[in-house]
């Protein structure tokens, strides 16, 4: 999958790779907050609803932005 999703343009990867950039302190701290409050599984192979959601509406916006 990976693979063939390097060739589609505007395809972000999820999948795994080291960080070239030392991460924000806000991201650490959510990080930790996270871990505290048991969010420390996997998702499902369908990802997290929300972020799916998030995702489906910033699509569907810059479709609507290029077929203006």
């Amino acid at each position: 999958m990976l693979q063939m999703a390097e060739g589609i343009p505007d395809t972000i990867s999820f999948a795994f790779g080291e960080l070239d950039f030392d991460i924000p302190e806000h991201i650490k701290e959510a990080e930790i907050k996270s871990t505290r409050d048991g969010f420390t599984k996997y998702t499902s192979n369908y990802g997290i609803l929300e972020l799916r959601q998030i995702a489906r509406m910033k699509v569907n916006s810059r479709r609507e932005e290029t077929t203006r």
